[in-house]
């Protein structure tokens, strides 16, 4: 097969093998960050021709020949030099046989990495990715849903300080009463009741698609706890129902609050004190 890629970076490289080869190539985004394939012109088995591109490099290929599928995985640095052995074993073999005879504990616990949003890793109104889709931390632009996730920083330069100030801003909610953008804040025709006969979502004078409240959640578990400004990270936005991953819900969708978690690494302290027509005044501690 004719191959005629030039060096580029990892993520980019690869995407572009498999259009070429017309063969999966499974890798994870974060391993292959940071990493530089090699150019690659002539005629080689894709298997071969995706060792050639990551010759030198922190990474390395496991082909399955049972499904034809390759991936990518980042060695540990003490394998780098180590003499390549056989990267494919056939499926249907027993996995002592298949390890370069070491005794290895059948029931030897395995680790797996958490999935985990850090919202230290927004950029001001721009977040990074989100649990909300899939229950994995996923990039927004790689879910197929209706998601919305605000930061922090955008909570604080519109002053929401609740869930009806922050709704008015966002995409397709709406806010009912005073300072709200629809007007019908009754639901006298009972439309907007929940499956369970009662309502948990956010409040009765909001709606999302145009359906009535939406359920809450706080990081990830139904709740009916108030939301709060004071203590979010981010907030998110799932429009629609979402069976699969939250179960029976409201049609209009799902508000999660993701609260803030105390940093052991350093001290800190936010005061905050706000003043407003009417009288009003709100102060806060941290």
């Amino acid at each position: 097969m004719a191959f005629d890629l030039p060096a580029d970076a990892a993520e980019r490289s690869l995407k572009k093998f498999s259009t070429q080869s017309g063969v999966d190539v499974i890798f994870v985004p974060e391993a292959v960050s940071s990493v530089k394939t090699k150019a690659i012109k002539g005629d080689y088995v894709p298997a071969e021709a995706l060792r050639q591109m990551l010759d030198g490099t922190t990474l390395r290929v496991l082909h399955d020949e049972k499904t034809g599928v390759l991936s990518v995985t980042r060695q540990a640095v003490a394998e780098k030099n180590v003499p390549r052995v056989a990267q494919a074993t056939p499926g249907d073999r027993r996995p002592r046989e298949n390890n370069d005879g070491s005794d290895i504990p059948s029931d030897a616990a395995v680790q797996l990495s958490p999935f985990e949003v850090q919202a230290d890793l927004d950029t001001g109104y721009a977040a990074s990715g989100t649990l909300m889709g899939t229950r994995l931390r996923t990039d927004l632009k790689d879910i197929a849903a209706s998601i919305s996730v605000i930061t922090k920083d955008f909570m604080q330069d519109v002053n929401a300080n609740d869930l009806e100030g922050l709704l008015v801003y966002t995409t397709g909610t709406e806010v009912a009463g005073m300072g709200g953008n629809f007007s019908n804040a009754s639901d006298t025709g009972q439309r907007y009741v929940d499956a369970e006969n009662g309502n948990r979502g956010s409040n009765s004078a909001t709606r999302v698609r145009g359906l009535g409240s939406a359920d809450l959640t706080r990081d990830y578990f139904l709740t009916s706890l108030p939301v709060d400004g004071y203590i979010l990270e981010r907030a998110e936005i799932s429009r629609g129902p979402n069976a699969m991953l939250y179960g029976l819900g409201a049609p209009a969708g799902i508000i999660n609050s993701g609260i803030i978690k105390a940093n052991l690494q350093r001290n800190k302290t936010t005061f905050n004190q706000q003043f407003g027509s009417y009288g009003t005044s709100r102060s806060s501690l941290d």
